[in-house]
């Protein structure tokens, strides 16, 4: 299974840290980019599908902390009672 490509489009990540799965989900903590992504995950396929989310950091900068939309290289997830947790840096 791949996550997608290395980079800072839609839907690459950039240093993937952190991984939880929901039902037929995967989060990824995606420190470089400055976001979470969600993957829609088949396990009877061994898929995961890769689809467009928001950009990320220009270059594989992380973004500042007050930037809009973004976390400050979320590190890891977790999920509990149909919460999605972030650690950031």
């Amino acid at each position: 299974m791949s996550l997608g490509s290395r980079g800072t489009g839609p839907s690459d990540v950039h240093d993937p840290r952190g991984l939880a799965v929901v039902v037929d989900a995967l989060y990824v903590a995606d420190a470089q980019n400055g976001r979470v992504q969600r993957r829609a995950l088949d396990l009877a396929e061994r898929t995961v599908a890769v689809s467009e989310g928001g950009e990320g950091g220009e270059g594989g900068e992380p973004p500042t902390d007050d930037a809009e939309g973004f976390l400050a290289r979320p590190e890891a997830i977790a999920v509990a009672d149909g919460t999605l947790y972030v650690s950031t840096r």
